[in-house]
């Protein structure tokens, strides 16, 4: 995901830097850099996943659901997946809570 997408992302979901940040589990500093496109490298990981699967769960859902899980979910990332999957009605078994 590039810089533009991971922007647009953040502003169609309505969060904060340090939302998505705490979110992703990284540094506020992280996403702006991810986001004005000067950070070395791009998401990778847990963080390129949760970032699609973000995207993908907006894509289908209301804004206002999916920010509401990336709000709710504190650290607990395979909670947030699950429920940003289950959003987009293909989770897999292995991920039901």
């Amino acid at each position: 995901m590039g810089h533009r997408e991971i922007f647009q992302l953040r502003a169609r979901l309505g969060l904060s830097r340090s939302e998505l940040a705490r979110f992703l589990g990284v540094s506020e500093p992280t996403v702006v850099r991810w986001e004005s496109g000067s950070a070395i490298s791009e998401p990778k990981g847990l963080q390129a996943l949760l970032l699609r699967a973000l995207a993908d769960a907006s894509g289908g859902q209301p804004a206002s659901d999916v920010a509401r899980i990336v709000r709710s979910c504190g650290l607990d990332h395979r909670a947030a997946l699950a429920d940003l999957l289950a959003a987009t009605q293909y989770a897999p078994s292995a991920l039901s809570r």
